[in-house]
């Protein structure tokens, strides 16, 4: 491992309940030293279940840039059956302002007492989105029974946005709403009207 690492990483004991979701901040050549990373947020598992030999786990990490400093981190880890650990989204600033993670990591800690782990179905998806100063909008849902639609868009979190209709797209009648807030720890910002 190099200096300079920095992203996202989750820390599972052996006993669940004790698990944490920390940021790197490429201050040591250790990503996964205490002295190099800062708690996001910590979770609780299943109570009075354990991790266990000979078991396969799913885990997913998902980080969504939120605006120009700032991502929402999120994760879960179960075996499908008892045990299940989720970390909730949590707004954090990137460490530093970076937003390109290109590398996937596994440690396997020395209680472990393991010969050997196996990793299979390993999938990494990303995806680009525009910058959060430009006004796209990803989703239009019109609900035909209530006559409702849903507007969503990328957003920045703490801006107001105005919302604007018109039947034509020559003459604008009026506000729709004139102030609708950024949500605050999501990419994107939805509002319903008739």
């Amino acid at each position: 491992m190099g200096s300079n690492y920095v992203g996202f990483w989750a820390t599972v004991a052996f006993t669940a309940p004790t698990s944490d979701l920390r940021s790197a901040n490429g201050t040591t050549d250790n990503p996964f030293s205490g002295a190099a990373a800062i708690k996001v947020s910590n979770a609780a598992g299943s109570a009075g279940i354990s991790l266990r030999y000979d078991t396969s786990y799913a885990f997913s990490l998902t980080i969504t840039r939120v605006d120009a400093s700032n991502v929402s981190v999120s994760a879960s880890l179960t075996d499908g059956a008892g045990l299940l650990v989720e970390w909730p989204a949590t707004l954090t600033p990137a460490s530093p302002s970076s937003f390109t993670y290109d590398s996937v990591g596994i440690l396997l800690g020395s209680t472990v007492d393991a010969t050997q782990a196996t990793f299979t179905n390993i999938e990494v998806t990303t995806s680009a989105t525009p910058p959060p100063s430009e006004l796209a909008i990803t989703d239009l849902n019109y609900d035909l029974e209530n006559g409702m639609i849903t507007l969503t868009w990328f957003s920045e979190s703490g801006k107001s946005y105005a919302i604007e209709g018109s039947s034509d797209l020559n003459t604008w009648p009026g506000d729709i709403n004139s102030a609708v807030p950024a949500a605050a720890d999501s990419p994107t910002t939805s509002f319903t009207f008739e």
